[in-house]
């Protein structure tokens, strides 16, 4: 078994040397095992994982890889390494960076319990470091490289090497550090040479990209012109007007004939705006540059951007963007003779400007939102610009990132709740719920022409949903004080808030909010289906007999008339008596119930639920019968 196990971790080895040899910094790199290849006892795991990915549900097929994947041992460890890779590739499509980093950690114990192949060590280590570049954890990502570089040396082949030493290249470059990535750069030069004809676009774009920071444009030109790819082509646009090879009017001609495709894919759209936010800045046409940072917001493109090119990072930052308003907005005040502190005068000219020209309304409402004289004028200006942006289908994203991410405001109160009801909005459509949580506890007023009790209800429901249990659920107490009587609306939303608490297991929490609506007017039927919904609290909780006690009284029928709800609720009082060890108690039910049951499949149920309690008498009777 031990020869076995050598003989397929050699053959590992060799089929990670020939994949190893990845010039990408920013692309996913081929496994280190060739999980296609796997031996016929998974082959129809790995083809079902494949068929996932085909259909396009990665998560599910993380779930399955997590399902099936063993515990790692000497038997296992081939299997393993195969699942483990599948897993890092879903988790990086996924964009789950911290993930892999975290999973990378928990791996170190294991390299020295069992023997692991270094080329797979180091395949894993390399998507640690492509994860700390994702999360933009540059300085963290030099310091692994160092330290695997360092103290692993004996561990990592040349290809390995060259890969990690253009990565430290990349994260020179991301930090602004050009005479770091410059020198970095000449050493690798002078141990690898330019590796033009054998790596891949994304080195040469590294590549093209120091030498444009560098201030040698000419010589960056001529490196983009091999790279056969939207990224290096519309790069080499911006190169050439840089080396005065060609017009302003030039590059925007051949970027508007580029954009006119109708079939262009939104990242590759992304890169010509973003050579169209790079000729602005240079220009300082703030108004052209407030327009190329929308259109990238709008594209849901900042992210690809900034795994492409080195400075997109600062570049594409939401505060650019506040930047390119307010010098906009600031140089429109001249156009149109506007006085700094004549709030009115600005925020009647922007109402002016609002339909019909939208973005010279926003430019001069950023300026208000930073710099009207009163708290009053900053939020109405910040409200107005926010109305503006969610004209557009993807305009909410961006207010949220102009409010949540920038460092321009500091303080969320400052914020009018207005909009900040529309970040919690946003928040909760990207499954956000700790973000919604937090921005809720300091809502506690309703938007205009809401409920309050209704808008009480949400708060409570989002911090619930955040994990904040007690905090949520003393609203919900809260909120039903001042309450004499509730509409249906407000019970049906009052109780899916409850179930909330069922759901996360907060039972003794749920039990209390069931008990204070229980003391409002209620009907018949909503008393008793409360009454079945506390029985599953007190179940859950294993409470068996108070369960059974509550599910009998919610059986009762308030006609006399046996309907579904009878069936149903004497059915999970016959399972809690038996779970209570009340097995003559659930006999009598089950066989009470089976009376008035004329489905022959729920007489089935029922008849197959009286033979378990059978055998559990008889069980109990052997076991106390002397011998």
């Amino acid at each position: 078994t031990q020869q076995t196990q050598q003989t397929q971790q050699t053959q590992q080895t060799q089929q990670t040397q020939q994949t190893q040899q990845q010039a990408e910094s920013g692309s996913q790199p081929q496994p280190a095992v060739a999980i296609d290849a796997a031996p016929h006892p998974h082959a129809a795991v790995f083809a079902k994982i494949r068929e996932l990915m085909m259909l396009g549900v990665p998560e599910l097929a993380l779930s399955y890889v997590q399902s099936v994947q063993p515990e790692a041992s000497e038997q296992t460890i081939a299997y393993w390494l195969q699942l483990e890779q599948r897993r890092y590739q879903l988790l990086a499509q996924l964009e789950h960076w911290q993930a892999i980093v975290d999973r990378e950690a928990s791996h170190q114990a294991m390299y020295q319990k069992f023997f692991i192949p270094y080329a797979d060590r180091n395949w894993f280590r390399s998507q640690q470091i492509r994860a700390y570049l994702q999360l933009r954890q540059y300085r963290l990502g030099l310091r692994t490289i160092r330290h695997y570089l360092w103290q692993e040396k004996d561990e990592i082949d040349a290809d390995v090497v060259s890969l990690w030493r253009r990565l430290i290249i990349r994260s020179y470059l991301n930090l602004d550090a050009v005479q770091d990535a410059q020198r970095a750069m000449r050493r690798y030069r002078q141990d690898y040479g330019d590796q033009l004809d054998n790596s891949g676009h994304e080195w040469r774009l590294l590549q093209a990209q120091l030498l444009m920071r560098s201030d040698l444009y000419a010589e960056a030109v001529q490196i983009l012109q091999s790279i056969d790819h939207a990224e290096g082509r519309a790069l080499q646009l911006l190169a050439e007007y840089q080396a005065k090879r060609m017009s302003a009017a030039d590059v925007e001609a051949q970027i508007v004939k580029v954009l006119e495709n109708s079939e262009l894919d939104k990242r590759t759209q992304s890169l010509f705006w973003y050579v169209r936010l790079q000729m602005a800045v240079m220009q300082q046409d703030y108004a052209a540059q407030a327009t190329a940072l929308e259109t990238i917001y709008f594209l849901q493109a900042a992210g690809y951007l900034h795994s492409v090119y080195s400075d997109a990072e600062q570049q594409v930052a939401v505060d650019r963007l506040w930047d390119a308003y307010q010098e906009y907005g600031l140089q429109l005040g001249n156009r149109f003779n506007l006085l700094r502190g004549d709030d009115a005068g600005w925020y009647a000219q922007a109402s002016n400007l609002y339909e019909n020209e939208p973005q010279q309304a926003k430019a001069l409402l950023a300026v208000l939102a930073f710099n009207a004289t009163q708290q009053e004028h900053r939020g109405l200006a910040m409200k107005q610009m926010a109305g503006l942006l969610e004209k557009h289908e993807q305009g909410l994203d961006l207010v949220y990132r102009l409010f949540m991410n920038s460092d321009r405001i500091s303080n969320l109160q400052r914020v009018p709740v207005e909009v900040r009801y529309r970040l919690v909005d946003h928040a909760l459509a990207s499954a956000d719920v700790q973000t919604a949580a937090r921005l809720m506890e300091q809502l506690q007023k309703p938007p205009e022409g809401q409920d309050q009790f209704l808008w009480n209800l949400r708060r409570a429901r989002i911090l619930i949903l955040g994990n904040q249990y007690k905090e949520g659920v003393d609203i919900l107490l809260d909120a039903m004080k001042d309450v004499q009587e509730l509409a249906a609306e407000q019970i049906d939303q009052y109780m899916q808030v409850v179930f909330d608490l069922q759901n996360v297991q907060q039972h003794t929490l749920a039990l209390q909010a069931f008990e204070q609506l229980e003391r409002k007017p209620l009907s018949v039927k909503l008393q008793r289906e409360i009454t079945f919904w506390k029985a599953e609290s007190y179940q859950q909780q294993g409470n068996y007999q108070q369960a059974a006690f509550l599910f009998l009284k919610s059986a009762i029928p308030p006609d006399n008339k046996i309907d579904l709800w009878f069936h149903t609720a004497s059915f999970r009082a016959a399972e809690s008596l038996a779970q209570a060890g009340l097995v003559e108690d659930a006999r009598r039910q089950y066989l009470r119930l089976l009376k008035y049951t004329l489905n022959s499949a729920r007489q089935a149920v029922i008849r197959q639920r009286l033979q378990q309690l059978r055998l559990k008498q008889n069980h109990s009777t052997a076991d106390t019968e002397p011998r």
